[in-house]
């Protein structure tokens, strides 16, 4: 049996970016019609080093007051956040290079587990939307939502993974055998603390969001495209 590949979601396994900024376009029209829509989306992306997209109703009370724009009276943030979520599912796609080299990792004998932070209902329908819901057995999908499970860089979510078959803690050799492949800072980090090695994917939107200051501080292991990312999996297993 090979080694054990743990991918990353959104953004790795998932072109999630430009659902996430049609959903956004959206919810900007509803609360501020008329604002500076390119501004408001620039102050989003920086809104979240507080809040996730998960925690969106606090997120756009901050936003407002960023803005300078109150929020309308009576306006239905919860509403708002069900109507978002529901857009991000139904435009997601897949990255269609990434899932082929998953795919043919698997036929090579290699496990397959998915790690994501977010909203775990939200995640699985993004798996299940996107036709990837055979990609890894259920036990091994870990969605980190910050409640049950810590949300990455925390590495409590690759823990129950890098156990073997049995149940039994992982020796040395079989962390060794596993890797993670993401395409953030909080990827990086996160294998780092798990101890194993990382593949950061090289994309157009990594690290708009989250830990940007800290991409040249933690490096990976392996850096490359999502045309690359089967070689770079196999030379670090």
């Amino acid at each position: 049996m090979g080694g054990l590949v743990i991918f990353d979601l959104d953004d790795t396994l998932l072109r999630t970016a430009a659902a996430t900024r049609a959903a956004r376009r959206t919810v900007l029209a509803s609360l501020f019609p008329g604002c500076d829509a390119a501004r408001a989306l620039a102050v989003w992306r920086r809104t979240t080093l507080l809040y996730s997209d998960q925690q969106l109703t606090e997120l756009l009370r901050v936003l407002a007051a960023l803005l300078g724009t109150p929020l309308p009276t009576g306006a239905d943030l919860d509403g708002l956040a069900a109507g978002y979520h529901a857009e991000v599912i139904d435009r997601v796609t897949v990255e269609p290079r990434v899932v082929a080299a998953a795919r043919r990792l698997r036929d090579d004998g290699h496990a397959l587990a998915i790690v994501s932070n977010g909203d775990d209902a939200v995640q699985r329908a993004k798996i299940e939307r996107s036709g990837l819901g055979d990609l890894a057995p259920a036990e091994r999908v870990v969605i980190c939502d910050g409640i049950r499970i810590p949300r990455k860089p925390d590495p409590e979510g690759l823990r129950p993974l890098l156990h073997d078959a049995e149940g039994r803690p992982g020796t040395e050799r079989r962390a060794a055998r596993a890797v993670l492949v993401g395409d953030r800072t909080t990827d990086v980090l996160t294998a780092r603390l798990a101890g194993i090695p990382v593949v950061r994917l090289r994309t157009r939107t990594a690290d708009l969001e989250r830990g940007s200051g800290l991409s040249r501080t933690a490096r990976p292991d392996a850096e490359c495209s999502p045309a690359g990312v089967y070689q770079a999996i196999r030379a670090l297993l």
